[in-house]
């Protein structure tokens, strides 16, 4: 009989030690078993849930000397990601080849609003602060 062990997690470590993947691992007629594996055939390291820090995600941790630690470099990288994403995903709306044919129906004071938007978009990773669209936008 096959089922899944709720009290422990399947971990696959890359080789800088980041936690990159994770699930469930099976129990087969009593024996404890990886429900999933690495890409280059190491086997996952199986841990109990109760070892994990209360309140991470595990995308931001490291398994560091049998123990899975917060990495605060792991989420700012993961941050960063997700902010380039949003901001590509904002970009898209209003590509080169819609651009010019919107800022012909701005205002002068649209075209200043829409270049200060875009400039806090290219400093988001660094200043971290998701500009808010101006409320004409999305009506032109």
């Amino acid at each position: 009989m096959i089922k899944k062990d709720e009290t422990k997690l399947c971990l696959v470590i890359d080789q800088e030690k980041n936690i990159y993947a994770w699930a469930e691992p099976y129990i087969i007629d009593g024996e404890i078993k990886p429900s999933i594996g690495a890409p280059d055939g190491t086997d996952p390291i199986i841990i109990s849930k109760s070892d994990i820090p209360q309140g991470i995600d595990l995308v931001d941790c490291k398994y560091i000397d049998g123990q899975v630690v917060y990495s605060p470099e792991r989420a700012e990288e993961r941050e960063l990601a997700n902010l380039r994403s949003e901001r590509e995903q904002e970009f898209a709306k209003y590509d080169k080849y819609q651009l010019p044919y919107l800022q012909a129906k701005m205002t002068p004071e649209q075209i200043k609003e829409y270049n200060e938007w875009r400039q806090a978009w290219l400093d988001v990773t660094i200043t971290k602060v998701k500009p808010e669209r101006p409320e004409w936008f999305d009506k032109i």
